[in-house]
């Protein structure tokens, strides 16, 4: 395939804390509004550069296809990507 480079996107991949169901909740609601597809999001980077990006995201993933929780009830493991619009 032969083409030409357009424009070159930052990508940012989280690794979540651990999460209790209701953040959960809240995350994958904020990911799947229909009303604000694009929000802004402000990303620090390696080495300190901080950059304003308008965002899409990838779905929140969790390991194994369930939500793996801790002995304390809280999910872990789940992750999300930031990819710039």
């Amino acid at each position: 395939m032969v083409g030409t480079i357009v424009d070159i996107k930052d990508k940012v991949e989280l690794q979540l804390p651990p999460l209790t169901g209701e953040q959960a909740l809240l995350l994958d609601n904020v990911v799947s509004d229909i009303d604000n597809p694009y929000p802004t999001a402000q990303v620090l980077f390696l080495g300190g550069t901080q950059k304003e990006m308008t965002i899409y995201t990838g779905d929140v993933t969790y390991p194994y296809l369930t939500r793996a929780k801790n002995e304390d009830g809280l999910i872990v493991g789940a992750k999300l990507s930031l990819i710039q619009k």
